[in-house]
């Protein structure tokens, strides 16, 4: 009977080794889902970020208003030119900030 319950003893060892590794990898593949979550809600908050800004610039070139003589102020189009290249910038610098570094080989 002894032989009996060594070799049911070793399975049982083997099968909570088993275990072990299955419940690591559940904890891999978790964090893995983490990380996936986490780069979706950055990307979705570039691209409301990137919906606002085209809304704002669409308000903001038709607010621009023409004078007596139908000619828009040009300081009013260098005020929107600059805005356009400052959310430019915000806009690069987020896409940069939210690309991943390419895998090396």
């Amino acid at each position: 009977m002894r032989i009996f319950g060594r070799a049911i003893h070793r399975k049982l060892d083997l099968i909570l080794v088993i275990l072990e590794e299955i419940k690591g990898k559940e904890v891999n593949e978790m964090g893995a889902l983490q990380d996936l979550q986490a780069a979706v809600a950055a990307e979705q908050t570039v691209e409301k970020s990137v919906i606002t800004l085209l809304q704002n610039l669409a308000v903001q070139l038709s607010a621009l208003e023409a004078n007596e003589s139908g000619m828009v102020a040009a300081s009013d189009v260098e005020a929107v030119v600059t805005n356009i290249n400052a959310n430019a910038a915000t806009l690069a610098a987020a896409v940069t900030a939210n690309t991943p570094a390419a895998p090396t080989s």
